[in-house]
């Protein structure tokens, strides 16, 4: 009896001891998978901080490399497009003198030479100068008469049409005649002739002379000239 209660309670020691030392081993796993589990926080947390860092220092790249912008230069040569009414210089239309040729005539009756001849053409082309102011005048006339077209109207008075040519005619050349020798420059080529019906033509308006009005039933026929460096265009 004695005998079997010893080995009772020697069995009960060795139950309690496995037991603490099962409790112990798996309290000993818990803490290994409990800083596994910190380690691997910190290393996450470590990896965000780094790709943080990496976008900001990127950002920072991106911003070093945007240049900026470079304000556009305007263009020279002047205006491109004529105002209404006509007040923009054909000279800064047509820069470098490159006015449009028109229509060119071929040379008759024994005149052939002036463009067979080779002499004769360089001759030409050396004063090829009065053929650019011919065409600048011609241009002044061609804008200033498409004007008129368009604005002359029944019930104004000749006056006011021949002061509207002429206003045309100085802007366009760039002379308004006010200094001394500008309008022997450029400018009006002679007094506007505006003749109405009987008059068959180079009637001009004047300040003293009685206000003539323009009716619906009357013909006017319209002569003014234009002139660049003394050379005159006149239809």
């Amino acid at each position: 009896m004695a005998a079997k209660t010893a080995d009772q309670l020697s069995g009960l020691k060795l139950d309690g001891a496995t037991d603490k030392l099962t409790t112990k081993q798996n309290g000993t796993n818990g803490t290994t998978a409990d800083a596994s589990d910190l380690d691997s926080d910190e290393g996450d947390e470590d990896d965000a901080a780094d790709a943080g860092a990496a976008n900001t220092a990127g950002t920072g790249d991106k911003k070093k490399k945007k240049k900026k912008k470079k304000p556009k230069k305007k263009k020279a040569g002047g205006a491109k497009v004529q105002s209404d009414p006509p007040r923009v210089p054909v000279s800064q239309l047509f820069p470098n003198n490159a006015y449009p040729v028109g229509q060119e005539v071929e040379y008759q009756d024994g005149q052939q030479y002036r463009t067979t001849s080779e002499e004769k053409r360089h001759l030409d082309r050396m004063r090829n100068d009065f053929l650019a102011e011919y065409r600048e005048g011609a241009e002044i006339h061609r804008q200033t008469r498409a004007w008129a077209q368009k604005n002359i109207k029944p019930g104004m008075t000749l006056t006011e049409i021949a002061e509207g040519i002429e206003n045309c005619t100085r802007a366009l050349t760039g002379h308004q005649g006010l200094e001394e020798g500008d309008n022997l420059i450029a400018g009006v080529g002679f007094p506007t002739g505006l003749s109405i019906n009987h008059c068959a033509a180079h009637y001009t308006p004047n300040t003293t002379s009685k206000p003539w009005v323009l009716g619906e039933k009357d013909v006017l026929k319209v002569d003014f000239g234009v002139h660049v460096n003394q050379r005159i265009v006149d239809r």
